[in-house]
């Protein structure tokens, strides 16, 4: 690896104070924001409401994958158990074809 590669390693696993003090600002920001509208009845209403909805949609999009995912493992499972009696049925097959020969060949 070049210098360059290695310092470009070393640094990249560090954020920049800059970065970091504007987040810091923005955060901070959005907190006193958030204070000031969740101070008022009717907005914390608003916001009840909307996170609420917010909650109910991704449960119901878990539940819709859930639902999808366990489609796919049942379908699974079918083919599973089919692939098993095509297996046993060719081993039966196999068997019998072998005794026939035996039978043949002991004539």
């Amino acid at each position: 690896m070049t210098k360059i590669k290695q310092r470009r390693v070393k640094r990249s696993g560090r954020m920049s104070p800059i970065v970091a003090s504007v987040a810091g600002a923005v955060v901070g920001a959005g907190v006193a924001v958030a204070a000031v509208v969740l101070s008022n009845e009717k907005n914390r209403k608003k916001m009840k409401d909307l996170l609420t909805g917010m909650k109910n949609k991704a449960t119901g999009h878990v539940e819709d994958v859930q639902k999808k995912t366990q489609e796919k493992i049942d379908e699974a499972e079918v083919k599973i158990a089919e692939g098993k009696n095509k297996a046993a049925q060719i081993g039966n097959t196999v068997e019998d074809t072998n005794k026939k020969i035996k039978r043949i060949w002991q004539k």
